[in-house]
């Protein structure tokens, strides 16, 4: 036999003011912490951001060193020639800048560099830096030995990109 008043007021418990106040005290909090995880995302992005800004300033005061070397050591009007032949100082100025080159292609082809800007900003360069190089090593040794940077420029199909000719 069913006791009278038993279970009344049952299924009512979350209706009662401590309820709804612990209820309600979950939902801020998960309010704000899912708005702290959201300004947290943008922290990170906006340092991950400014590392990669002076990674390519240090880079490029490198890159720009050595293509000040390439300048000033290679005779940029046998590039043209069947032959060129190349002397150890144009050698060694070739090999500096493609080394810096090969890093920021790594760098890029990576996803580990995707500042707007930063690929058509260094292409130009990099790629004319790829073609006087081949010029002087034809070999295909040399293309598989900087393999990072032969893709960047193979990738590169973006006519704002690609340095001026140099070649008739």
């Amino acid at each position: 036999m069913p006791v009278e008043g038993a279970g009344k007021g049952r299924g009512k418990s979350w209706r009662e003011g401590v309820t709804l106040f612990g209820v309600l005290g979950l939902l801020v909090t998960l309010f704000f912490q899912t708005l702290g995880v959201w300004e947290g995302a943008g922290d990170d992005r906006a340092s991950r951001e400014a590392q990669q800004v002076g990674l390519l300033t240090s880079l490029n005061s490198s890159a720009t060193s050595a293509e000040s070397d390439i300048n000033d050591t290679v005779d940029l009007d046998k590039v043209c020639d069947e032959n060129p032949g190349v002397t150890d100082d144009e050698s060694r100025a070739l090999n500096a800048a493609i080394e810096y080159y090969e890093y920021l292609a790594w760098l890029f082809n990576s996803g580990r560099l995707d500042i707007e800007g930063a690929r058509s900003y260094f292409a130009p360069r990099m790629i004319d830096g790829w073609k006087i190089a081949r010029a002087f090593y034809p070999d295909p040794v040399f293309a598989k030995a900087h393999a990072e940077l032969a893709t960047f420029v193979r990738e590169t199909k973006d006519e704002k990109d690609q340095p001026p000719k140099r070649c008739p």
